[in-house]
This record gives C-alpha cells, sequence and structure tokens, in this order.
C-alpha cells in the first residue's frame, strides 16, 4: 500500500500538536510496517508568503502528476484557518484519480468559523468533507458537530489522538509531586496566543505571585509565535511585574519538551478553542496535574476534580486560585496526576496507528 501523508511539515518546530501528530504516525509506520510506503507531501511552511506558496503548489502539482496504484490512500490532516481550504483541491484530484481519502480534522476552531461563514462556504466544505471515504474526529464532541452539519455520519469514526512516551509508575509521580524544599515548574507547551489563554495565564500568575504564598514557583512557556507577538507576551509579563518568575523558552526540540514536562509538576492550558491538544495528552502521560478549560474535547476525556481542574474560559482569577491550589497540595496533585496518566494510558501511538490501518484498508 502507498500511503500519502499530507499537512503540515512534520518535522518543524513550529508546526504545533499537528506536526508531532505526524511525526508520531510516520514513525511508528516506519518501525512496525515496513511493508507501507509511506510518504508525506507538506501542504505548508512556516516561512514567508512567497515560499509558503511555493509548498502548496508543489503539493498539488505532486498529486496532479501522480502515478500510483488504486490501492494507494491519502490520509489528509487539517485544523484551522486555511488548512482545510488548502486541501480541499487534493481531495478532489485525489478522488478523480481512484484513491482512497481519509479526512482529519485536528482543528480547534472549526465549529466557530463555519458558523461565521457564508452559505456558499458551508456547502463546500460540507460537499468536500463527504467525498472523503473517512473523516476521523478526536473526540465525541467533534463527532456530534460534524454530523449536526450534514456529514454522512456512515463516515464518520472517532479516534483520539495518540501519545508516544514512556509512562511513569504511579510511584515516581508520587515522589515528583511530593517532594519538599524545591520550585514548584508550572508548564505551559504550545504556540503562544490569545485563543492558548497566554495573556490569561500571566495576569493569573500575577494573582499567584500576589497571594502571599511562600511556595516558590516558576512559568515556564514552552512554544513561541512571530516575534511581534512574542515580544508582545514578554512586554505583558514586564508591566505584571513577573518577568522574573516567567521563562520565555520558544520552540525547542521534542526532547527540550520532554525535560520540562519531567521537572513539571504542574500544566496549564487556559484555551478558548481546542480539537484535542496533543501537549495536554502528554502531560497527562507525565503524571502531571493539569488545569485546562473544558473546550473542544477536553471535557470528553478529563472529569473535574478527578484527572484534572476546570477553569472557565478567560477567568485569570479562577486559574490563579486553582494554581494556588494544586501548589498548596501535594496530595492533590499526585491524585490529580496518577489519575491523569491512567486516562491515556491506552492512548499510545502504537494501537492509534493499528485502527487507522483499519481505517484504511476497510
Amino acid at each position: 500500500m502507498n500511503l500519502y501523508i499530507v499537512g503540515p511539515d512534520p518535522n518543524a518546530f513550529t508546526g504545533g500538536g499537528l506536526s508531532s501528530y505526524q511525526s508520531q504516525i510516520i514513525g511508528e509506520f516506519n518501525r512496525a510496517h515496513p511493508d507501507l510506503n509511506v510518504v508525506h507531501v507538506s501542504t505548508y511552511l512556516d516561512a514567508n508568503p512567497f515560499y509558503r506558496l511555493v509548498c502548496y503548489v508543489k503539493s498539488v502539482l505532486f498529486f496532479i502528476f501522480l502515478k500510483s496504484p488504486r490501492d494507494s490512500v491519502l490520509h489528509i490532516n487539517f485544523s484551522i484557518r486555511g488548512s482545510l481550504l488548502r486541501k480541499i483541491p487534493l481531495i478532489f484530484i485525489a478522488k478523480l484519480k481512484g484513491l482512497k481519502v481519509i479526512a482529519h480534522s485536528h482543528g480547534a476552531d472549526i465549529d466557530e468559523r463555519y458558523r461565521l461563514a457564508g452559505p456558499f462556504a458551508r456547502k463546500m466544505f460540507v460537499k468536500a468533507l463527504n467525498m472523503a471515504d473517512f473523516l476521523i474526529c478526536i473526540s465525541k464532541y467533534w463527532v456530534d458537530f460534524y454530523s449536526e452539519i450534514g456529514v454522512d455520519g456512515h463516515k464518520l469514526r472517532m479516534l483520539l489522538n495518540p501519545i508516544d512516551t514512556n509512562f511513569p509508575t504511579d510511584e515516581e509521580i508520587f515522589k515528583n509531586q511530593s517532594e519538599n524544599n524545591r520550585e514548584i515548574s508550572i508548564v505551559f507547551v504550545g504556540g503562544l496566543s490569545e485563543r492558548k489563554g497566554v495573556g490569561c495565564l500571566l495576569r493569573a500568575i500575577q494573582q499567584v505571585a500576589s497571594s502571599n504564598t511562600e511556595i516558590k514557583f516558576r512559568l515556564h512557556l514552552v512554544g513561541g509565535a512571530d516575534p511581534v507577538v512574542f515580544n508582545g507576551y514578554k512586554d505583558l509579563a514586564l508591566s505584571l511585574g513577573i518577568e522574573d518568575l516567567v521563562v520565555f523558552h520558544g520552540w525547542v526540540s521534542r526532547d527540550k519538551i520532554s525535560r520540562n514536562y519531567e521537572n513539571a509538576q504542574i500544566f496549564v492550558l487556559a484555551s478558548v478553542s481546542e480539537g484535542l491538544p496533543i501537549a495536554m495528552l502528554e502531560a497527562m502521560s507525565f503524571g502531571l496535574a493539569v488545569i485546562v478549560t473544558p473546550v473542544g474535547g477536553i471535557a470528553d476525556l478529563i472529569v473535574d476534580g478527578e484527572s484534572g481542574r476546570f477553569v472557565p474560559v478567560n477567568d485569570s482569577n479562577r486559574l490563579g486560585n486553582a494554581i494556588i491550589e494544586l501548589m498548596s497540595n501535594p496530595a492533590l496533585r499526585s491524585k490529580l496526576g496518577v489519575r491523569a496518566k491512567k486516562s491515556v494510558e491506552d492512548l499510545h501511538v502504537t494501537p492509534h496507528c493499528r485502527e487507522l490501518l483499519s481505517i484504511y484498508i476497510s
């Protein structure tokens, strides 16, 4: 079988969760299924507009001139903004050539953008997805959404995002969460943006710093943005008087991301919208106590007070209180961390790729 995986550059630091996802499944397919001919086709580069256009045109030409057996499969990954618009021509070309098309929705704000779109754009959106043989959704929330807007229910498949890590033991989680006389590490992983709630998080950290807590702590922002946005958040931290409590790591390698998880006790993601964030799943797999907003597919996985803590969107006061609560309660952090890990233990990349294969050949 020829498997064409389509999406942003899987090796890019700035590609976010979608690049990480593609990197995981390509690595697993190459390791466990050497009989598959896996080819990645990039449709987007984190570069200037000219090189982005060149990248996209090359992807279209690749499929126009593709001569491939009819047992080939096109696995198209799309997320936010123009991602699906770039993929629609590829769906049409692939179907004309007789390829099986698997569309895979990762987007965080697709529901909101659909509601704001005009009637013609909505119609084309649903039509393109119904041309695919299957549409993979990353949580029940998204299955329900696509069913409601008119995507053929027989085409919908739910498959949660995978993680690729060695899970810590419960004892290791208890040790990490209960060691005394050290600095509490709070970690955020992802692109720095208001959609990810970074401004809200910084204001919550100011509240924590003003709470008279004697617990030492530091926030690690692992991820980047364009220079204007990145420096804007640095300026915000400075204006809030918390510049010494926040480390801006920028985009870093997978190894450095893992080290930040290993050294942390609390993970925070105060997003306005989400699909099913891989960074949250990774944090849970490391046994961190997670504080998140119940948006997108997050509420399908986490039980508030059992495997994580929910806070309302754009509520820095509630977020600050949740951080203070977990900082001051190692036993609660341990409980949440252990249960978070257990709730994602079945999401390893190996069974995920087996399920993908069953969809490809069905």
